[in-house]
């Protein structure tokens, strides 16, 4: 359940990010709201990204497929 929730939250922040229609304004804001709802549906998610963080960031995000 969280490893799709960080897939999720990470493909749509890619897509954001490489959008050239939006100003950085809209990025921004849009990356903010998809990080609000993604806690609201999995509150334990910035814990368990940070717990992962200092364990081995490069693994993680290979496990969850993250660019």
């Amino acid at each position: 359940m969280i490893q799709e929730s960080i897939e999720e939250m990470f493909s749509y922040m890619e897509n954001i990010r490489n959008n050239k229609n939006t100003t950085l304004s809209e990025k921004i804001d849009a990356g903010v709201y998809r990080y609000i709802e993604g806690i609201s549906k999995s509150p334990s998610l910035p814990v368990f990204l940070f717990s992962e963080s200092q364990i081995n960031m490069r693994h993680f995000f290979n496990k969850v497929k993250i660019s």
